[in-house]
């Protein structure tokens, strides 16, 4: 197993890895087995505390916690609006929707939703297998 792919906690490091070439006109499918679940109550505290994310991310700097550091970047994605699906069998939906992300069990049904969610009759798709392992250029 990748150890990217233990738990969404550490999963989101794939979609921070992309944060500067990522825009509110992209749709993200995060895949991944994530077997152990979220496996941090402190990455998605901000988030489920806090309905406006300036003000996650300011609950999040003044009650920092070490599994903050990707509540973050995360955050600052979110305020993009780009939007996200998270694919997987292993995290439940409500703990997926509390971090402002779509949960889909099936990789054909998120690719359809991202499809649909892109609203574009055209779109682009990109596949980025290890995106955290990439180096960009901006």
């Amino acid at each position: 197993m990748e150890p990217l792919s233990i738990d969404l906690y550490q999963g989101v490091k794939a979609l921070i890895a992309m944060q500067h070439v990522i825009d509110q006109s992209t749709v993200v499918v995060l895949y991944g087995d994530f077997k152990e679940g979220m496996n941090s109550t402190d990455f998605p505290l901000p988030l489920r505390k806090y309905q406006d994310l300036d003000e996650a991310k300011a609950f999040a700097w003044n009650n920092y916690q070490i599994q903050m550091d990707h509540t973050l970047p995360i955050i600052d994605i979110l305020k993009q609006k780009v939007k996200v699906i998270v694919c997987t069998k292993n995290v439940p939906a409500e703990e997926i929707e509390a971090i402002r992300m779509v949960h889909c069990s099936e990789l054909s049904d998120a690719i359809n939703l991202a499809k649909q969610m892109a609203g574009k009759a055209s779109p682009k798709v990109m596949f980025c297998p290890h995106s955290q392992r990439a180096i960009i250029h901006y």
